[in-house]
């Protein structure tokens, strides 16, 4: 099972020139961000797997009918979003809540829990271990102010929601649907 997964290409920039935002992916390689730790949220998903599409949906909660299915498991994640600093947008990585030796959420809770502004590096060693590093950002350092900011007042409004990028489809939809999209293939 992955930690994270992604949403395709990243998104064109939006007219007030701020990055939409969209999933983003823990790989083999370094992929440094810049965490926006208040918006960060714990979601809950579920693995579904039909002909012709597999994927995870959002966990609407109650009246979920993935809930009641047999095999349908629901999953916690927290969702948190980061400025993605080699592509210059805001991405939301999906992190289970696994408690193993080398598990993600364990390393970043140390990071997340400090007040200081950081730039995090996370590269994933095999499927549910990873190696994270921090270094601290100095004045002038590229830490995507204006994008963080920008995001920060559309999640205040209730523009966003960090736990909508997952999709929240129903079993009429999946049936719909006839290609299995990037964020959802294994």
């Amino acid at each position: 099972m992955k930690d994270s997964y992604e949403w395709g290409p990243p998104p064109p920039q939006k007219p007030d020139n701020i990055p939409e935002f969209g999933f983003a992916k823990f790989t083999e390689t370094d992929q440094s961000f810049v965490p926006i730790k208040e918006q960060s949220r714990v979601g809950y998903i579920h693995y579904v797997k039909r002909p012709g599409w597999e994927g995870y949906v959002r966990c609407i909660g109650e009246g979920c009918e993935f809930c009641n299915q047999p095999g349908q498991k629901r999953e916690e994640r927290v969702f948190l979003p980061g400025y993605l600093l080699e592509e210059a947008r805001i991405g939301i990585f999906s992190v289970t809540d696994l408690r193993r030796p080398g598990s993600l959420l364990p390393q970043l809770e140390r990071v997340l829990c400090s007040d200081e502004k950081v730039m995090i590096t996370v590269r994933r060693t095999s499927m549910t271990t990873f190696k994270v590093r921090t270094q601290s950002l100095n004045p002038g350092d590229d830490d995507g102010e204006a994008a963080i900011e920008q995001f920060r007042k559309k999640c205040d409004a209730g523009e966003i929601n960090t736990l909508t990028v997952t999709p929240a489809y129903t079993e009429a939809e999946i049936a719909g649907l006839s290609v299995t999209p990037a964020l959802c293939a294994r």
